[in-house]
């Protein structure tokens, strides 16, 4: 699939329903259902999504559809983090009994802090998983998250538009992208400090544009660009700004 071409289809102003068809264009893939109950209100989140990551330079398995939200929001694209492991090893609880702690993620944020999070459902939040991982963060003085679908139904309008961000960087790690416009990018965004798609896209007309977007998604997921998510990131009418 040409860059031209996604460019097109991630341009296009329709909004609703991911199809099939479009979860192929993205870059993601998803599995059969592992169908289960995520929280206590009966919704099902069972799909499990492969996806690459461009801050950790990996493919991903997401174990359900809030998983997925919680990766686009609070770990791929949080300019914040630095580098994260996803489903690491678990750690070991002594007291009062040897048992293992699953955490969702450690992170490294960019000041240099340690954080751990854990992704669960909102009637787990004062279980024995979450006590023990708040008195293991205590004791190895690190900042526990705990994430619920709570916490990500606020900011669910930024999950189409961060899945096709995600979906641009999958599709460019497969095609060389000249490191001068990346470069160029960059000290644009310095020089300028902010502006809209449109006239950065113009300014750079003598690069194929889906190249561009690319370089705008690189330079966001880096957390060098903050892009306007709402309601289109690749919108010509979409605000800009170097942090």
């Amino acid at each position: 699939m040409c860059l031209t071409y996604l460019a097109y289809a991630l341009n296009e102003r329709q909004s609703g329903p991911i199809f099939p068809w479009t979860l192929g264009l993205m870059g993601l893939r998803m599995r059969n259902s592992k169908t289960s109950h995520f929280t206590n209100r009966g919704s099902y989140f069972g799909n499990e999504w492969r996806v690459f990551s461009h801050k950790a330079k990996e493919h991903l398995t997401l174990v359900s559809d809030i998983e997925l939200c919680y990766w686009l929001l609070f770990l791929e694209f949080d300019p914040n983090v630095f580098s994260f492991s996803l489903h690491p090893p678990a750690r070991i609880v002594l007291n009062p009994r040897p048992r293992k702690l699953h955490l969702t993620a450690e992170l490294m944020l960019k000041n240099g802090e340690l954080e751990w999070h854990l992704l669960c459902s909102s009637h787990q939040v004062e279980s024995s998983a979450t006590a023990d991982a708040r008195a293991l963060a205590l004791e190895n003085d690190v900042k526990l998250k705990i994430f619920t679908p709570e916490v990500i139904v606020p900011v669910k309008y930024k999950i189409c538009s961060l899945l096709k961000v995600a979906a641009c960087l999958s599709a460019g790690k497969h095609y060389s992208v000249p490191p001068l416009l990346i470069s160029q990018l960059h000290t644009y965004s310095v020089r300028n400090q902010k502006g809209n798609m449109g006239d950065l896209i113009d300014d750079f007309q003598n690069y194929d544009v889906s190249l561009v977007l690319y370089g705008v998604a690189k330079l966001f997921a880096e957390g060098i660009l903050d892009v306007e998510i709402a309601p289109y990131f690749f919108s010509r009418d979409a605000r800009w700004i170097h942090i």
